[in-house]
């Protein structure tokens, strides 16, 4: 049952018409009408199994855990760049999976790789270390 919509006089003065924006009734945003998203633990959200696709993602295995190891260790940006971008298996991978567009690996492939398949990395270091302790 849908409430019929207010007239001017059946409101307390100064008071919307339009309920507050981000306001939800439990099951729908109140405004949108669109079924609620609330997360009851932001922090703990799962990442689903899915393959990445990225520049990096598609690298030779090798290439990838020496990048990684690089990045634990603390290289620059720049270093890594100018290092992956001179290797001819990143060239010859880069050709056959991107056609157009940039032919070289760029910094916001990089910081992309960081936030992504590098957590990936450290989070499956740590799973190792933390089996090696029990």
């Amino acid at each position: 049952m849908h409430k019929t919509r207010e007239s001017a006089g059946d409101r307390p003065e100064g008071e919307s018409a339009l309920p507050e924006a981000g306001r939800t009734d439990g099951i729908h945003n109140v405004r949108s009408r669109r079924p609620c998203t609330r997360v009851t633990q932001p922090s703990i959200r799962k990442r689903r199994h899915c393959a990445r696709v990225g520049k990096i993602a598609l690298l030779p295995a090798k290439v990838r855990d020496e990048l990684n190891f690089r990045l634990y260790d603390g290289h620059s940006g720049r270093k890594i760049l100018l290092w992956l971008n001179s290797l001819p298996e990143v060239k010859q991978r880069i050709q056959e999976n991107f056609p157009v567009g940039r032919q070289e690996i760029t910094n916001h492939n990089l910081s992309e790789w960081r936030h992504g398949g590098y957590k990936d990395y450290l989070a499956a270091l740590l799973r190792t270390e933390v089996s090696k302790d029990v």
